[in-house]
């Protein structure tokens, strides 16, 4: 995974070596390196205005760091399996978005430190997400089966399944910054 900071001076880098770097990007040097996950690193996310860190690993906890500390501030267990992707919501920046090995994409949310959704409703690894850049309560995830679904915070189900949009894993979803359109890359 790789996220760069609100104000683009510096980025997060995470990987299979189990850890999570901050840069420097203007002189190209590590400024920490986070090693406390016990496994591969799959994502990492930036908060879109403070400074705050997520990451999700295989180890099936989610971290939040402040990148001017050399340790994490917290795990969090929402999660029976891996990791795959975590997410901050950019509107609001309350929340963080988080799919799993699971078939689970849960919310949490950072004022009360807790639980608040637990979606269900794909068949495979929920492998990205993307949250809506102007509405705080849309959310869209993609599964390893080459389906997206797309959520709405506050209600229970899914909004709207897809169930064929790619023939195989959805790997990336990003939304246009004006939020009128949605990319999808898949493996096929």
């Amino acid at each position: 995974g790789v996220s760069f900071s609100p104000n683009d001076t510096k980025f997060l880098s995470s990987g299979d070596d189990g850890s999570v770097k901050v840069w420097d990007w203007e002189t190209a040097t590590v400024e920490h390196n986070y090693t406390e996950h016990l496994s591969d690193v799959r994502c990492s996310d930036w908060h879109p205005f403070r400074s705050l860190v997520c990451s999700g690993s295989k180890d099936n906890t989610l971290k939040l760091w402040d990148p001017r500390q050399s340790e994490s501030l917290c795990s969090v267990y929402l999660h029976k399996s891996s990791i795959f992707c975590c997410k901050f919501n950019p509107v609001n920046g309350n929340y963080i978005a988080s799919g799993s090995k699971d078939f689970n994409v849960k919310i949490f949310d950072l004022r009360m430190m807790k639980e608040m959704e637990c979606y269900k409703g794909h068949n495979r690894e929920i492998v990205t997400l993307a949250w809506h850049p102007i509405h705080e309560n849309i959310l869209v995830s993609g599964a390893y089966q080459g389906s997206m679904i797309f959520w709405h915070t506050g209600h229970p189900g899914p909004h709207t399944i897809v169930s064929n949009a790619h023939n195989y894993s959805v790997n990336m979803l990003n939304y246009h910054p004006l939020g009128h359109l949605l990319a999808s890359a898949a493996n096929d």
